[in-house]
């Protein structure tokens, strides 16, 4: 390719030649609406990704929990957020695990889960959020509501919660993968899942009973621990510093994984782009809510981006005169 700015030799003036698009291992720019697009509607609720298919995205970014009966839900944390649910009343007279605010997860029953109200306050980070009370949906309720849309050109993106700095606090790793893909496949959505998680362990366990499920390598310094002695717990038994401290490089020993989804102030740069695209990964940084920050992503040929704001990033892909999903709106 022609060094930027050189003269163009098919133009009589000379001057400069347009910046070549850049080269992007997907047809088609991920937009991908995190939590349902938290900045517009309360996170991981059914109104949130409601809106976001209402917007037209390419895919809905969620978290999941897997409860004491193995039911598989949508939340971010590993326990009920005493802030943000409440309690309404125990699931049977009596029961001892009454109030369920602030429990794991895992220690609770789908019946008990299904008692509380969730959403009542409004995230601080997003003051124009429109916050609406609710109970905690289920994985399936989510594919239910994509199917409702007839919107069979969008994808999930579904985030393992498992914490390989307190693996109690969860259900194991092997049950949360085998109840979270058994959803998936009951939901004939195989085909347009990815499971994606920080800890990449239980991305093994998903590759384990799913080889040909599409894996995720989320991932953070925190979580790389480049210099550190030994292999950070949330490797999966790499340790960065084997290969060169290199998140494509540690990514790509994890059977299945086929994109890296790094924090976008890793940071994401051309060499790191360049580096996953060589090696057959995409690149998916997250959470990138400045419009500022998304172009310069887009300019330096990321392959999607998850956002809290995916108005404000449709906005940006419009500009630049990049296709956007189709909405998918109530009938």
């Amino acid at each position: 390719m022609a060094a930027c700015g050189s003269p163009s030799p098919d133009s009589p003036t000379g001057s400069p030649a347009p910046a070549a698009a850049p080269t992007r291992l997907r047809a088609a720019f991920d937009l991908e609406a995190h939590r349902g697009g938290a900045a517009l509607t309360t996170e991981n609720s059914l109104a949130a990704y409601s809106r976001a298919l209402d917007i037209g995205v390419s895919t809905l970014e969620l978290d999941v929990q897997v409860t004491k009966d193995l039911h598989v839900i949508v939340s971010h944390d590993t326990r009920v957020n005493e802030a943000n649910c409440r309690d309404t009343s125990p699931a049977f007279a009596g029961d001892p695990l009454y109030p369920y605010a602030g429990k794991p997860w895992r220690l609770l029953t789908l019946a008990e889960v299904k008692t509380l109200q969730c959403g009542y306050q409004v995230d601080k980070a997003f003051p124009k959020q429109n916050a609406v009370v609710a109970p905690i949906p289920e994985l399936a309720d989510v594919f239910a509501l994509l199917k409702k849309r007839g919107a069979d050109n969008v994808s999930a993106n579904v985030e393992i919660k498992s914490r390989a700095d307190d693996l109690e606090v969860t259900v194991p790793r092997d049950v949360y993968a085998q109840r979270t893909w058994a959803v998936v496949t009951a939901a004939g959505m195989s085909d347009r899942v990815t499971i994606q998680s920080f800890d990449w362990e239980s991305l093994k366990q998903v590759h384990a009973i799913a080889p040909r499920a599409r894996l995720v390598a989320l991932s953070a310094p925190d979580y790389l621990q480049v210099g550190s002695p030994g292999a950070s717990p949330w490797l999966g038994g790499v340790d960065v510093d084997d290969v060169g401290g290199s998140l494509v490089r540690a990514a790509k020993t994890i059977d299945g994984v086929v994109a890296v989804s790094p924090d976008f102030t890793f940071p994401v740069d051309a060499a790191m782009v360049a580096q996953a695209h060589a090696a057959g990964l995409t690149v998916i940084p997250w959470t990138v809510d400045d419009a500022g920050d998304m172009s310069r992503l887009i300019d330096l040929g990321v392959d999607g981006i998850i956002t809290n704001h995916p108005d404000d990033l449709r906005k940006v892909l419009q500009q630049k005169g990049i296709a956007v999903p189709k909405p998918h709106p109530a009938g």
